[in-house]
């Protein structure tokens, strides 16, 4: 199975993190699983790696719509600044509570490849992972 470099999981819920770290373990896609708790953490550890160069830049974003100090839509926002963002093209997932038609469409406006309604499940990754590695 093909695996992807590394994921960011963007997401200031514990509960919803722990399920997921444990979604990926199981599926195995993954070494190197990256948690923030916040947009604001999340483009300081991006920003990070384009400064290096870091060989595992997320090829996979999962990110919360909902959060302290810097949202989800805010985070999209300001990771168009990042000119790594524009050479490593990760997939990014919308994994939010949220299920208002206005922020379903908003997400539509940014690179968006799913939107999808926490929990996460694991059927939900195999299905990102096999559409997205094949």
């Amino acid at each position: 199975m093909k695996k992807f470099n590394s994921i960011l999981l963007i997401d200031d819920d514990k509960a919803s993190n722990y399920l997921a770290k444990v979604i990926i373990s199981d599926i195995g896609v993954t070494a190197p699983l990256h948690v923030s708790t916040n947009g604001k953490e999340a483009l300081d550890l991006l920003q990070d790696y384009c400064d290096r160069n870091q060989a595992d830049f997320p090829d996979l974003i999962l990110l919360d719509i909902n959060m302290p100090v810097m949202d989800g839509f805010e985070f999209l926002e300001k990771s168009k600044e990042l000119s790594c963002m524009h050479t490593h093209q990760p997939l990014i997932i919308i994994l939010t509570s949220s299920q208002y038609h206005s922020d379903i469409e908003r997400a539509k406006s940014f690179n968006i490849h799913y939107y999808i309604s926490k929990p996460l499940t694991e059927e939900q990754l195999r299905e990102i992972f096999e559409v997205s590695l094949s």
